[in-house]
């Protein structure tokens, strides 16, 4: 199981989880996920569902249709900061405006 990083679990059920898989054994091991989760996979593997582009694989009499390196594309846009670094953006100029709304 996986704990979000903002998650309260540990802190509410300390007594039932932990993140150590080397402490006692009669508590669930929580572990971060590694891997592509299912929105994510349709986007990336997906030939037609998804927000990816359409995928064709085979030409319409069934053969193989050769991949292009230098005409492929990103099958999903990706975000060049982590949610963190952008939460962490909003709350300073939050911040900021909130000191300018007080008069600091």
């Amino acid at each position: 199981m996986e704990p979000y990083p903002k998650s309260k679990a540990l802190e509410f059920h300390g007594d039932a989880i932990t993140l150590d898989a080397s402490l006692p054994h009669n508590k669930v091991v929580f572990e971060p996920f590694v891997g592509v989760g299912p929105r994510s996979f349709f986007n990336l593997f997906s030939t037609g569902l998804g927000s990816g582009y359409e995928v064709v694989r085979k030409s319409a009499d069934g053969k193989i249709v050769k991949w292009n390196e230098h005409g492929s594309k990103l099958r999903m846009q990706m975000l060049p900061t982590s949610y963190i670094e952008r939460e962490t953006d909003v709350a300073d100029e939050f911040n900021q405006k909130l000191e300018k709304i007080n008069g600091k």
